[in-house]
């Protein structure tokens, strides 16, 4: 009788851990207890391998394939580079640089542009330096523009801005709102199904 076991697979910033959850007399009992537990905030289901497998399984997902490949000493240099190219195309050093809290801009920015003001946007509470209403609009923004393989020219991108302006203002329902910004501001364009028609019609 071939016997079943519960592995869990879970990956962590240092590597993976790699844990038998027990030991079952059919798949069916394996199943069942999987099931049962629903292993709430496990990043995955586990795996139900025959017993005889286990350990040749766990030897394959201890090999270093699942083990995080961040290097914070590259991750420095190349944003170091990114901020140097940019002062090259600008031929200066820019006067303020607003960013994010991620302290790795705070070293690469000293280094590349020693003249200019950073400026970290870390409080989020305090609304006057909270970037993440337009950080998120960029991530939409963003599920769009990185299927269409850049523009072909500034009108181009202007025309498709200026379209994803009014679709998110008038067209798409904000999720946090249940309406779209425009309603919210009193200056919707109707109950018409077609949202695109209705603001075409208002345009003229």
């Amino acid at each position: 009788m071939v016997a079943f076991s519960l592995i869990v697979v879970e990956k962590f910033r240092k590597g993976t851990d790699v844990r038998s959850l027990g030991t079952f007399t059919s798949k069916t009992l394996a199943e069942q207890k999987r099931g049962e537990i629903r292993f709430a905030g496990k990043r995955g289901q586990p795996f139900i391998i025959p017993t005889s497998e286990v350990p040749s399984f766990i030897a394959s997902r201890k090999t270093g394939i699942f083990k995080p490949t961040f290097d914070p000493v590259k991750a420095r240099e190349e944003e170091a580079a990114k901020i140097r190219r940019q002062k090259e195309q600008a031929q200066k050093e820019p006067e303020f640089l607003i960013t994010d809290g991620r302290h790795s801009y705070t070293n690469s920015i000293k280094k590349e542009m020693p003249e200019t003001n950073h400026i970290r946007l870390t409080s989020i509470q305090d609304k006057r330096t909270n970037n993440n209403n337009i950080e998120r609009l960029n991530g939409t923004i963003r599920d769009r523009v990185k299927v269409m393989r850049g523009m072909q020219n500034i009108e181009t991108a202007e025309i498709m801005t200026s379209g994803y302006r009014n679709y998110y203002n008038f067209i798409r329902e904000h999720s946090a709102i249940g309406m779209t910004p425009s309603e919210k501001a009193g200056i919707g364009i109707g109950t018409e199904s077609n949202r695109w028609m209705a603001l075409l019609k208002k345009s003229f």
